[in-house]
């Protein structure tokens, strides 16, 4: 018997992705607890720089402890979290209807 898992990637900006299903939470950079999570990822090699050398404008936590850095807003990024398995699909349509 065959186990269809599907893994739900979306975009964080910038031709990056990460799975949807691990992500716990997205924070803005600006605030000091924020800052102390990614000082701490930092000093614990888990954080990942998504960011292509711009503004880091987002946070991205994971389940596993890793923090990703990410150049797009916060609102952008769980616009697309919040997305269902239909409205992706009928925005694959929009698209190859243009």
């Amino acid at each position: 018997m065959q186990n269809d898992i599907q893994i739900k990637f979306v975009g964080i900006g910038f031709g990056n992705i990460v799975n949807r299903d691990r992500v716990l939470g997205v924070i803005s950079p600006d605030t000091l607890p924020s800052r102390r999570l990614i000082n701490d990822a930092r000093d614990n090699n888990k954080i990942l720089d998504a960011t292509c050398g711009r503004k880091t404008r987002a946070v991205v936590v994971l389940d596993n402890g890793h923090i990703i850095l990410c150049g797009l807003h916060t609102e952008t990024i769980m616009s697309r979290l919040n997305l269902k398995p239909d409205d992706e699909k009928s925005q694959d349509n929009e698209e190859s209807l243009d």
